[in-house]
């Protein structure tokens, strides 16, 4: 009679499986020869889930705009330039990598966000033009999507001008009083933010001026939301990235800028008719009131204040005074038109005093 044979062996549990053969592959990587090819990792964007992941991933966001292409180096090669407003391609970094970016003028060697590459995570270089004109560059952790309602958003200030605020709601109202970050200073950044996808306006509060950015769609689930700025120059009302101020949006698949315009400041302003003698006379700003009788006072009406208001007062078609007003942005105002009938002037003062 044949003896019994043993129980066949258990089959080792899946996960425990992928640890072992990771962990022969770092040993194998050891021990192998650093100028051959089967040294390198092969990259792991495609590794099932829960395998082991070696390697992170960086990639060069390049919003140095006015400065020539930049380009990741180490172990003394290039990878590809990268041209001011693009993204680089993501390139596989093993925990002890050593990496620069370099300049026109030198190198300026990464330091990971924790001083050292931590696998499986994925960051973005982004290098910019700071107030002095030498490039710079800061290395974040890419945002990684969150619950499927919401987009998990990171603002980093790339620009020039510090951001006051960051805001971002339903719509301009909205934002105005949602605040998922304040006081960003140059190459700074907010904490990760989930925020519901029905939040689309952006608003970026920039040296006293307010920019509105619309997030797309095509954004998805998690971005870093770049923001670039410059000093006021005549041109200054185009809002492409690198020019007044606008929004690069570095999402998993590449790079979209939003499209931004600027929120006109208004203040609230209305017209008193107290010069004796005075026919109706007519009141224009960017907006036009009257003809005001003697005595009446007209209802509020909103006035741009992006200068000072240039106010114009006629009798019929005739000018009769002008003056400019300072209307700051958010005041209530009442003018009044007061003096002889001959020479009417125009005084002011803030409803809020």
């Amino acid at each position: 009679m044949l003896p019994a044979m043993p129980p066949a062996p258990a089959p080792l549990p899946r996960l425990l499986l992928r640890t072992l053969l990771g962990t022969a592959s770092v040993l194998a990587l050891a021990c192998a020869d650093p100028s051959s090819e089967s040294a390198q990792l092969a990259p792991t964007d495609d590794l099932e889930p829960g395998a082991l992941e070696l390697t992170s991933r960086l990639r060069l966001v390049n919003v140095a705009y006015g400065a020539s292409a930049l380009t990741l180096a180490r172990a003394g090669a290039q990878e590809s330039p990268v041209e001011p407003g693009a993204v680089g391609a993501r390139l596989t970094v093993a925990p002890t990598d050593r990496l620069a970016l370099e300049t026109p003028v030198g190198s300026l060697l990464l330091s990971a966000p924790a001083g050292r590459w931590s696998p499986g995570e994925r960051y973005a270089a982004v290098a910019a033009v700071d107030s002095a004109g030498a490039v710079a560059v800061r290395v974040l952790r890419e945002p990684t999507p969150g619950a499927s309602s919401l987009r998990r958003l990171v603002i980093v200030n790339s620009g020039a001008l510090p951001v006051d605020r960051v805001g971002l709601g339903q719509n301009a109202e909205d934002a105005a009083r949602a605040t998922i970050g304040a006081a960003l200073p140059f190459l700074a950044s907010t904490e990760p933010a989930d925020v519901a996808l029905g939040r689309t306006v952006l608003e970026l509060a920039i040296s006293g001026r307010t920019f509105h950015c619309f997030v797309r769609p095509e954004v998805g689930a998690s971005a870093l939301l770049v923001v670039t700025s410059r000093q006021p120059e005549a041109e200054a009302d185009s809002l492409t990235p690198g020019r007044a101020a606008g929004v690069l949006a570095v999402t998993a698949s590449g790079a979209l800028a939003l499209d931004c315009a600027e929120a006109s400041p208004t203040a609230e302003l209305r017209v008193v008719h107290a010069v004796t003698g005075a026919p109706a006379l007519t009141v224009s700003a960017s907006a036009t009131f009257g003809p005001i009788e003697f005595g009446a006072a007209t209802s509020y009406a909103s006035v741009g204040v992006s200068e000072p208001v240039s106010v114009e007062v006629r009798e019929g078609e005739l000018p009769v005074a002008t003056t400019a007003l300072p209307c700051p942005a958010g005041a209530r105002v009442t003018s009044v038109l007061v003096g002889p009938a001959e020479a009417p002037q125009i005084v002011a003062c803030d409803d809020a005093g």
